[in-house]
């Protein structure tokens, strides 16, 4: 048995070349920083900090080997990913802003459990926004059956265009949502 699985396991590593790996950026943590502009309060640098973070993170995760859609929250990014923020810059600065102002640098770690969790996310929103689609095409061919026999078979195309018009519709929404 062993070596029927060991020879089965050299064949698809001869056919395609080197084992295939579900998707490299799950071997391994990425990390990146993100910095904040100059602002007049620490709370908008933090906040500057986390949209520029969330930014690039949406853009690593556009770019993946396996596109992934879903972000964390501002907080779930805060409390989950981001695991050492810098000091906080001060500066004062004179004639014509004479305040102090603030920056703040932060370093995210996307490890691959939460990457993984945000792939289970995403899938289980295509789940429901495709399953939304096909209830909805139930839905409407009831609505189509129950109508045409009400109008007793009179309108039967206007009814069908109808009810293909409304199911395209819903279907082209739940493709942009």
């Amino acid at each position: 048995m062993n070596a029927v699985r060991l020879s089965l396991v050299s064949l698809s590593v001869a056919a395609f070349g080197s084992p295939a790996v579900a998707d490299p950026s799950d071997a391994q943590a990425y990390i990146f920083s993100a910095r904040s502009g100059w602002n007049s309060h620490e709370a908008d640098a933090k906040a500057d900090a986390l949209s520029h973070a969330r930014e690039h993170l949406a853009a690593y995760l556009r770019n993946l080997p396996s596109p992934v859609r879903s972000l964390p929250t501002d907080e779930q990014l805060w409390n989950e990913h981001v695991f050492s923020t810098l000091p906080v810059q001060r500066e004062k600065f004179g004639t014509p802003i004479n305040a102090e102002m603030y920056k703040v640098e932060i370093e995210v770690e996307i490890t691959p459990e939460q990457l993984r969790k945000l792939r289970a996310e995403d899938r289980v929103r295509l789940l429901f926004r495709w399953g939304g689609v096909a209830l909805a095409g139930m839905i409407l061919a009831a609505a189509f059956f129950r109508l045409d026999d009400w109008a007793k078979g009179y309108l039967t195309k206007s009814l069908a265009a109808g009810a293909v018009a409304i199911l395209v519709l819903v279907a082209v929404a739940a493709w942009l949502i």
